[in-house]
């Protein structure tokens, strides 16, 4: 398996994204997330990352590499997903006409 450095900086943007969403959710009572970004906080919730790794924003990279961390499993995840679309196209859809004259015999 080939590693793809644009799918690499793309899944981390998004998990990036996502952990924002996340953070100022937890710290805003105004914000809510939904979507894929309470699947991922409902699971992180499930496992009990949050009692390990509380989520904090500070400059200081040894108190905040929970942030790292989250980022880094979220990008893990989000660059498995974009690998297997990449190297597994969805097959061409056949049109109504397509789908008929194939199953015509052909003579």
């Amino acid at each position: 398996m080939e590693f793809d450095t644009e799918l690499k900086h793309l899944a981390l943007e998004w998990a990036e994204k996502v952990y924002t969403n996340i953070y100022m959710a937890l710290t805003e009572p105004t914000r809510a997330i939904d979507g894929i970004e309470l699947k991922y906080y409902d699971e992180f919730k499930a496992w009990g990352f949050f009692d390990k790794f509380p989520l904090i924003e500070e400059d200081d990279e040894e108190k905040n590499l929970a942030h790292e961390l989250f980022i880094m499993i979220l990008a893990m995840d989000r660059y498995r997903k974009l690998k297997h679309d990449k190297d597994n196209p969805p097959p061409k859809k056949l049109s109504k006409w397509e789908k008929v004259a194939g199953r015509i015999p052909k003579r």
